[in-house]
């Protein structure tokens, strides 16, 4: 990987109070980099996403505003955090500095050409690019937009790529599909198959990994007529408005990227999935079934195997699909976040999800709360039992027993394992 984000150091910004990440490199070839921010409300995962992200911002103010909250300090800077980069081995760092009045952005400094290449970009895309950066929220949602006219997009494809608070592009992202497919029709009618083709490869690298993700066949329809853009689900044309909410948030962020990607000037002329990217995602989780939310991470990896992800979650089903991702436990103590044991764990696809619900998340229960309460009452009384303080005829343990076992077969099952290994050991103990 060429540019990758090495690290991250925080001092006095939100729960944030000299706070230092590393960001270890993936360790298994031919897959993404791929880094999971987990903990609870208000640990600070989406404002460590925008700060690392806000070294790309297109006016260099941040977005990050809206979560940072300054902590008191003596002096006139109330906070301030830096970025580590490295590329081909090289290191450098972007750092920002903000004010105790009103959080503004008293000082910026990148210091690094590939960096600094990048914001030129943000002014009129014709400086060639090697790495790009984008954000995206799960809160984002495409809708359905009727064109007027077949016409040229003139919005740089870095115009708020790396901002989590924009909504989706949806007008740009149809007019980006009909542009396409129109073009890939005039050129096979001239008899170009080869330039059609690439015309329409790029929609269907978003066709292919919405399939993937959702199992779905999905592909992009244009009604001729009204110059618009649909989706075809499974054989069904439908308007992006009447697209399920998880749908649509995917395609949000999947079909944004890969337009972007495609409308780049970049410096090599590669298999977009190839590219170098750093690319954050906050609550991808977020609308999506389970069985959605276990594909995500795997097809990323295998899919974009340069590019480095960062991404929050408060999901199991994300945490343990994959192996070989970096996932970063944060809590809090008092006022601050600190991480886990102080270093990050490595994903483990082996693993079930009741181990990680209490590993990464900290939820050791399997029940409802009801239950839980229940089945901790059944387990004292039975120590109690064991150590003669009471008897198996004891009402109380009895109506527990009753009670949990007419809950559901599993609990049955648990109930009645207990029952007979309790049993066991009080006709062991009088024998």
């Amino acid at each position: 990987m060429a540019v990758r984000i090495k690290g991250i150091e925080i001092d006095g910004i939100g729960p944030f109070s000299d706070f230092k990440l590393d960001f270890p490199e993936q360790k298994e070839a031919g897959k993404a980099e791929v880094h999971i921010f987990t903990g609870e409300n208000g640990t600070g995962k989406t404002t460590l996403l925008e700060m690392l992200m806000s070294m790309f911002a297109t006016n260099r103010s941040l977005g990050v505003k809206r979560h940072i909250y300054v902590q008191d300090t003596d002096d006139g800077i109330g906070a301030g955090f830096s970025v580590l980069f490295s590329k081909d081995g090289e290191l450098d760092r972007g750092t920002v500095g903000i004010s105790k009045q009103g959080n503004q952005i008293i000082s910026y400094k990148d210091g690094t050409s590939y960096v600094s290449k990048f914001h030129l970009q943000h002014n009129d895309n014709s400086e060639p690019l090697d790495f790009c950066a984008f954000a995206y929220s799960g809160m984002k949602f495409l809708r359905q937009v009727n064109l007027l006219r077949i016409e040229d997009l003139r919005q740089n494809p870095l115009a708020e790529a790396a901002l989590f608070n924009k909504k989706a592009l949806s007008e740009t992202l149809m007019q980006w599909v009909l542009n396409s497919k129109t073009k890939a029709s005039l050129a096979e009618g001239e008899g170009e198959k080869i330039l059609g083709d690439t015309y329409r490869k790029a929609i269907a690298n978003i066709e292919a990994i919405v399939s993937e993700i959702t199992g779905w066949k999905i592909e992009f329809a244009i009604n001729v007529r009204q110059l618009s853009v649909y989706l075809n689900v499974n054989g069904m044309t439908l308007s992006f408005d009447a697209l399920p909410d998880g749908l649509k948030s995917i395609l949000a962020w999947i079909a944004d990227m890969l337009m972007r990607i495609d409308r780049i000037n970049w410096t090599a002329d590669i298999n977009p999935f190839e590219r170098n990217l750093i690319v954050a995602l906050d609550e991808i989780d977020i609308h999506l079934h389970p069985a959605w939310q276990r594909k995500i991470l795997p097809v990323l990896q295998r899919y974009f195997p340069n590019s480095q992800f960062f991404i929050s979650t408060h999901s199991p089903f994300v945490v343990g699909s994959v192996d070989g991702a970096w996932v970063y436990r944060l809590k809090k103590e008092g006022q601050n976040t600190v991480l886990i044991n102080g270093e990050p764990l490595l994903s483990e696809d082996a693993k079930s999800y009741s181990m990680l619900l209490e590993e990464v998340f900290g939820v050791k229960e399997n029940f409802g709360i009801a239950v839980e309460e229940k089945l901790t009452a059944f387990y004292s009384i039975k120590k109690q039992i064991l150590a003669g303080e009471k008897t198996l005829n004891d009402e109380e343990f009895k109506q527990l027993v009753t009670d949990l076992s007419i809950q559901s077969i599993e609990l049955e099952s648990i109930i009645g394992m207990e029952m007979r290994q309790l049993k066991r050991l009080k006709t062991s103990a009088t024998a």
